[in-house]
């Protein structure tokens, strides 16, 4: 038996919730809400203070969901807890961490996913073509376009509107 819990919050907004001209919003929300720290902590004070919990966390954005998932020895659970809650009800929102963020999703969609793989940057091609005219057209992290066109003030109001507990589902499994 696991000594571990895993949280996960699904929130049932993904890539499609993008806005027109705003393609990659979502995922780039996604990623401030756990890198960029809470309204009390940076991100690296949180890492430092996890870092002996053995506790980690992450979000991952699809078409459809966006997950954020918590992981914690059962012994830390009660002092992991206070992270969990800031990151997702008083995420920072920081000038600096977006630029930092934005810039990492402008590079991984203008270079990255066309030099790194042939059969990915393909199959992202072939959805391209298979879902025009649709909100599942773009690629996940965006459009070119998409990506440089977003706000730290886009990011707040998609956080405020998507990230909802009436777009939420909560999942705990482990040894709690």
């Amino acid at each position: 038996l696991s000594n571990k819990i895993i949280i996960k919050l699904m929130f049932r907004n993904g890539s499609v919730s993008d806005p027109a001209g705003k393609e990659g919003l979502t995922e780039l929300t996604a990623d401030l809400v756990t890198s960029g720290g809470t309204n009390t902590m940076t991100e690296r004070q949180i890492r430092e203070f996890i870092y002996p919990m053995a506790a980690n966390y992450s979000s991952s954005t699809d078409t459809e969901v966006t997950v954020f998932t918590f992981t914690v020895h059962k012994d830390f659970l009660d002092k992991f807890y206070p992270i969990v809650k800031g990151l997702i009800l008083t995420p920072s929102f920081k000038q600096e961490d977006f630029t930092r963020l934005k810039s990492n999703q402008q590079n991984y969609v203008d270079q990255v996913i066309r030099s790194s793989s042939d059969e990915e940057y393909s199959k992202l091609a072939l959805e391209e073509l298979l879902f025009r005219g649709t909100s599942y057209q773009h690629m996940i992290s965006g459009t070119s376009k998409g990506v440089s066109s977003i706000t730290l003030d886009d990011v707040k109001a998609q956080y405020k509107n998507y990230f909802t507990k009436n777009n939420l589902t909560i999942g705990i499994a482990g040894n709690y």
